[in-house]
């Protein structure tokens, strides 16, 4: 028997997640008519980062649970490598994505690069405040909620209902629909990072993974606007760019292969509990 999440089930996870929505839906909505200073902006995203993780994470898990989400069995250990591939997947998915949609309709690539999930979109660059701000939201305050969120609950809750590999599946959908425009890519990486989550059984690892991935995508649009000197500098590094997409490509779909066996077994927390209930 799961003794886990006793006071969460899938259905409260998802009435949890609408009364955010909701929140944050009507909050926007009077934000984005109200407010035009994106400080402001991005200080309530901090704030509803931690509205999220009070509604999802600390009020329905009990003390106990919230320290297994925690827990470092140390199971397995990790090849660095794995750890900095989610932004090189992101990126080629994002290409690939790109030319799918061009093909469907040319009107879907601006939506999709008009998308504010996107850093490149961020007019931040010129003030140190945005800069900090900007960084504490995408860089830290993101990938901590949001790992705890989707792989720390809703990955080992799905997982009590329903098989491994499903759960990874359905957990890094949700993570891509609430990232709207750019849901495809962000889907992949979802499922990516549940995959070093499932390996590791150390949510320390999945955040480690995010945050780098959103640090790279947070520095790009600085490195490429105000550091690079020239066009030509900029053409090397986009052509070493793709090499490295190429490479993780590779990379990953080789190291999933050679440890399929982690779509099959438990997750993390539910694998805790049956060793816990076998001492």
């Amino acid at each position: 028997m799961d003794t886990y999440f006793k006071r969460l089930t899938v259905i409260r996870f998802f009435m949890l997640f609408l009364i955010f929505y909701i929140i944050a839906g009507v909050s926007g909505a009077y934000i984005s008519e109200n407010i035009t200073n994106s400080v402001y902006i991005n200080l309530v995203n901090i704030l509803f980062y931690i509205i999220l993780y009070i509604l999802i994470v600390r009020v329905p898990l009990s003390k106990v649970d919230r320290k297994k989400i925690h827990y470092n069995p140390k199971e397995d250990k990790l090849k660095p490598l794995l750890l900095i591939s989610p932004f090189f997947i992101l990126n080629l998915s994002s290409v690939i994505y790109i030319q799918i949609l061009n093909l469907i309709d040319s009107s879907l690539v601006d939506r999709y690069l008009d998308s504010p999930n996107l850093t490149s979109n961020l007019e931040i660059y010129e003030d140190p405040v945005k800069i900090a701000i900007f960084f504490l939201v995408i860089v830290v305050m993101a990938p901590i909620v949001e790992e705890l969120v989707f792989r720390g609950v809703l990955f080992n809750l799905l997982n009590k209902s329903i098989k491994t590999l499903p759960a990874m599946i359905l957990s890094s959908l949700f993570f891509g629909v609430l990232h709207s425009k750019t849901f495809i890519p962000t889907a992949i990486i979802g499922f990516l990072i549940c995959f070093i989550y499932q390996k590791t059984g150390n949510i320390k690892y999945s955040i480690m993974a995010h945050m780098f991935n959103n640090l790279i995508a947070f520095v790009m649009p600085l490195l490429t606007g105000n550091i690079i000197p020239n066009e030509t500098m900029l053409l090397y590094t986009g052509i070493i760019v793709i090499i490295l997409d190429i490479f993780f490509a590779f990379y990953v779909i080789k190291y999933l292969k050679d440890n399929k066996e982690y779509f099959k077994i438990n997750s993390p927390l539910k694998r805790m509990n049956i060793y816990t209930e076998a001492l």
